[in-house]
């Protein structure tokens, strides 16, 4: 798909690529959240795309929508997370069934990655203090 590049000069604006404003019927661009006030004429509000629930899990070679991972990772880093009660993927099979589908709860994988986020930030700030406390200065 090629990249859409809006360019603004004080009142007019031009719009390259125009062929995904012609395939709306108002010939305007949508936009997450508030329209500036001089771009109305180009853009148009929506809302912000809302997460899904549950989403299934991708097809070999394919990457998911959410975050953007393969489906070996999330299988892999599912099968390692269970252990401590974080996993995120369950399956639904039907009864005596050998295979099934395969699902993603959305609000825990975003769980285990705010987790993970948030003690990779915590090992940052603690690198940061063992070599301040050792008294190497660390230059930006």
């Amino acid at each position: 798909m090629k990249p859409l590049i809006v360019t603004i000069f004080d009142d007019q604006s031009t719009i390259a690529g125009g062929a995904y404003a012609e395939a709306h019927s108002d010939q305007r661009m949508s936009i997450a959240g508030a329209v500036p006030p001089k771009l109305e004429k180009i853009l148009r509000a929506m809302p912000a795309p809302a997460l899904p629930e549950i989403c299934r899990l991708p097809l070999p070679k394919r990457r998911d929508p959410i975050i953007g991972a393969s489906r070996s990772w999330h299988l892999e880093t599912d099968a390692r997370v269970r252990r401590e009660g974080r996993g995120w993927i369950f399956r639904i099979r039907a009864p005596g069934a050998r295979r099934g589908a395969c699902f993603i709860n959305v609000s825990k994988l975003l769980s285990y990655m705010h987790a993970e986020e948030a003690a990779d930030h915590a090992r940052d700030a603690e690198g940061a203090d063992v070599e301040t406390q050792s008294g190497t200065e660390v230059q930006p």
